[in-house]
């Protein structure tokens, strides 16, 4: 067992939720906090807490010098910006003031879009949209908490692939889903153009790996992860061919989505992020690898192995 403790902020989340299984996978003690009853996912050495994530001091446990805190707490893209920053600052207090560490997963909305190559951890913030901005203002602040005691670990990567999507937010959730007989699939832009996606159990594993290697690392941390990079010509042809699988093409809107926005602010977000659909954008985590291959550590599934365990096929 671990002696520090791991706080696991917005634990019901599809971030929170993979974080918490690998967590315990190593055996690590973790405080569940949401503002929701926590689901209890029967793991061992795990402290289920019902509080506000974003609120330190309504909680019943306090964390100590040395204690880890996940952030995994995302606002919807209508609260962003009013919320996004504020949150995030009141937990980088939080861990300025007991020289804490955050575990930040970093994305990819203030990411220069123009360059032909992998991009790694030197790049030059490029924020397109509002969201990138925002998301520009919180890495900022994650740095200014590494000046001021807390120790800061960004792991950055592309859209997610959960297990088990139980929320139903993700845009792999939203564009392949399993229906009778078949999964159906919605292509928002061209199929030939590459799209880079995280599998949640191995970005987690991957994260997992890097708090045990903490007291390695110095005051502020960041990481790419390249996780799967394909399109979804490549997506078709292993359903097909690899798997076995029927396909069905669903229709995906963007039109529609803009009537959409005039009644559900959310969507004014996810029509930002259209330009992400429309040119590849890769990372490159040679960084992360010559951390944890050595040790063979790094974790990375195939496209046909996330498949299998994350689509159903209802017969």
């Amino acid at each position: 067992m671990n002696n520090s403790k791991v706080f696991v902020l917005g634990a019901n989340g599809n971030f929170g939720l993979s974080m918490r299984k690998s967590l315990a996978q190593h055996h690590y003690q973790t405080i569940a906090i949401s503002r929701s009853q926590t689901k209890d996912l029967g793991l061992p050495g795990e402290s289920l807490v019902q509080a506000d994530a974003t609120a330190p001091e309504l909680w019943p446990l306090s964390p100590k010098k040395g204690d880890v805190l996940v952030y995994a707490i995302n606002p919807k893209y209508s609260q962003w910006e009013k919320y996004a920053f504020e949150y995030l600052d009141r937990i980088c207090r939080l861990a300025e003031s007991k020289q804490l560490t955050i575990c930040f997963p970093g994305n990819v909305y203030h990411l220069p879009t123009h360059s032909n190559h992998a991009i790694d951890e030197t790049f030059e913030p490029h924020p397109r949209t509002l969201l990138g901005e925002i998301r520009l203002r919180m890495e900022q602040r994650l740095q200014q908490a590494s000046a001021n005691g807390a120790q800061v670990i960004i792991l950055r990567a592309g859209d997610f692939i959960a297990q088990d999507d139980e929320t139903g937010s993700s845009w792999f959730s939203h564009l392949i889903s399993s229906a009778k007989r078949k999964t159906i699939v919605r292509v928002p832009e061209s199929p030939q153009t590459l799209h880079t996606w995280a599998y949640l159990p191995d970005l987690s594993e991957n994260f997992v790996h890097l708090i045990s290697k903490r007291k390695q690392l110095g005051s502020f941390n960041c990481f790419h992860y390249q996780g799967l990079e394909f399109n979804f010509n490549q997506l078709l042809q292993s359903l097909d061919l690899q798997l076995k699988i029927n396909v069905g093409k669903g229709l995906w809107s963007w039109t529609l989505l803009k009537a959409l926005a005039l009644v559900d602010k959310n969507m004014i977000g996810v029509l930002q992020m259209r330009y992400l659909w429309q040119q590849r954008l890769a990372l490159d985590d040679s960084k992360l690898r010559a951390l944890l291959e050595p040790e063979q550590l790094y974790r990375q599934s195939s496209l046909e192995d996330v498949l299998s365990a994350v689509l159903t096929v209802e017969t």
